[in-house]
């Protein structure tokens, strides 16, 4: 009887956090969605920074290649094309974590 004490129902009531561990109480969903909702938010704004950021040095490659180069077009669509390659793995990768984790 003790040791189920945290989890009966008359103390959920009092304190929901003591209770986010059992997987029967609302408390542990309302913890799973904000959870999930954070996790969310949070690989957004990395996919978001990681884009821009990719963009940036693409333009940066580009502007270079074509000064030094002085228009070497096949280079600059390969490292396009290695760049997109790179950034879908990359976006990939984050959301097959995050598809572990909220499962």
């Amino acid at each position: 009887m003790r040791s189920n004490s945290k989890c009966s129902s008359s103390s959920s009531s009092s304190s929901s956090s003591s209770c986010s561990k059992c997987s029967g109480h609302g408390g542990s969903v309302e913890v799973a969605l904000v959870v999930v909702v954070v996790v969310v938010i949070v690989v957004v704004v990395v996919v978001v920074v990681v884009v821009v950021v990719v963009v940036v040095v693409v333009v940066i490659v580009v502007v270079v290649v074509i000064v030094v180069v002085g228009g070497g077009v096949i280079i600059i669509i390969i490292i396009i094309i290695i760049i997109i390659i790179i950034t879908t793995t990359i976006i990939v990768i984050i959301l097959y974590h995050l598809f572990q984790e909220t499962c």
